[in-house]
């Protein structure tokens, strides 16, 4: 009696994580029920197809299962004697039926469970048996195919390194860089650098595993980063020692020139003089500038340094 004839395996996933394994959603599932691989031996008994298997690749996330279906054909029908038996992976299909409507066809569902990298393929096998364990007949009773098996690797961990604020003068605002460290279940780290721009100063940020632009890894989301902003740096002035008198006519104005601690410099307007008064132009001015912090600047009057609007226009 001829037993084994085929094996069609068409897969689904099943999302479940592990405990311990952090990651991001996907943008799409990994790949599944690809064109479907072949193998046979070219028999055929009583107009059935035997010792053949048909399957698809499995793939799916660390820490998930995948679920296995398909069907068998038997070249003789299971009876009182023999019955059929299918192993996946070394495991025992978790269900078995005969399919109403097809003579010799039975169902099954396996489950794979992807908790190693280095499972890279499953064995299945189906095999009719006496009830002693024996072999029911002596050429189609048994056969076998590998289905190759790709593990896809999620984030265990995430860490984040070189974290940088940037002050911007002009908006007031902050950007921060940093560096995103992603451990993976295969033993590999990935790294993703991130810029945050237009952070006021004294916010809190929260930074998620969502917000990466990598979509490659399965899970829940994960709150990677918390901090504050700084608060905006003072700047301190101070005078450089250059001043100019501007004016196309008296009184002249003293225009000096200060620098900051960030690297900016600026002309200001300090105090008028009065050529025609000399006795009070040998004294020493001073002004306290509040925008700039207090500044004491003393200017005294010296008229190689008086520039027209036009002359004075072109330095500012």
């Amino acid at each position: 009696m001829k037993k084994f004839s085929a094996v069609i395996i068409a897969g689904s996933l099943v999302f479940s994580m592990g405990t311990g394994v952090m990651a991001k959603g996907p943008a799409k599932e990994p790949a599944a029920n690809s064109n479907p691989i072949i193998q046979e031996d070219g028999r055929n008994t009583n107009g059935i197809g035997t010792a053949q298997i048909t399957f698809a690749p499995i793939s799916g996330y660390y820490g998930t299962s995948q679920v296995v279906s398909g069907e068998v054909v038997i070249d003789g029908a299971r009876d009182d004697l023999a019955n059929l038996y299918i192993t996946v992976g070394g495991q025992s299909v978790d269900k078995m039926w005969a399919i109403p409507g097809k003579s010799k066809t039975y169902g099954f569902i396996a489950t794979v469970a992807l908790t190693s990298h280095d499972l890279t393929s499953v064995e299945v096998i189906a095999e009719t048996k006496f009830h002693n364990g024996q072999k029911a007949g002596k050429v189609h009773s048994n056969n076998s195919s590998i289905v190759e098996v790709e593990v896809l690797p999620v984030v265990t961990k995430y860490a984040v390194n070189n974290q940088n604020f940037v002050w911007d003068e002009e908006t007031g605002t902050y950007s921060l860089t940093f560096t995103v460290e992603k451990m993976l279940s295969n033993g590999e780290i990935e790294e993703e650098d991130v810029t945050l721009d237009e952070l006021n100063p004294g916010e809190i940020v929260n930074y998620t595993s969502d917000e990466l632009q990598d979509e490659n890894y399965f899970g829940e989301t994960v709150n990677i980063l918390t901090i504050e902003v700084p608060a905006a740096p003072v700047v301190v002035f101070e005078w450089t020692g250059d001043y100019v008198f501007v004016g196309d006519s008296q009184p002249y104005h003293a225009w000096v020139k200060i620098k900051g601690s960030n690297g900016t410099t600026e002309w200001v307007k300090h105090a008028a003089f009065n050529p025609y008064n000399p006795n009070d132009n040998q004294l020493i001015k001073t002004k306290v500038y509040s925008e700039y912090g207090n500044i004491m600047i003393p200017v005294e009057w010296d008229e190689s340094k008086v520039l027209t609007v036009e002359q004075f226009n072109k330095i500012k």
